[in-house]
């Protein structure tokens, strides 16, 4: 595997860590639970469970139908710059 190959799959599953942590955080600030953001955005529960506890690596799709479910524009979400701060 090339190193510029290597770099983006770390940064890609890094990324996707720290949306699964920042959609956790979004659900605990609205008082939602995970039957709420499945009906929202049309995405099993069993999915977006999987998706938060990093045992699924999100598509670009769902991640936006997500963002969508918490009626926040997906360029509003990238500003707030969470693929870059994980949660602690």
């Amino acid at each position: 595997m090339e190193k510029n190959e290597k770099n983006f799959k770390e940064e890609a599953n890094q990324m996707t860590k720290n949306f699964g942590e920042h959609l956790k955080a979004l659900l605990k600030s609205r008082g939602w639970y995970l039957k709420h953001l499945a009906d929202a955005s049309g995405i099993a529960q069993s999915e977006i469970s999987r998706i938060i506890n990093n045992r699924k690596t999100v598509e670009f799709p769902t991640m936006f139908r997500l963002i969508w479910a918490f009626d926040l524009e997906v360029s509003d979400f990238l500003d707030q710059e969470w693929y870059e701060k994980p949660i602690k």
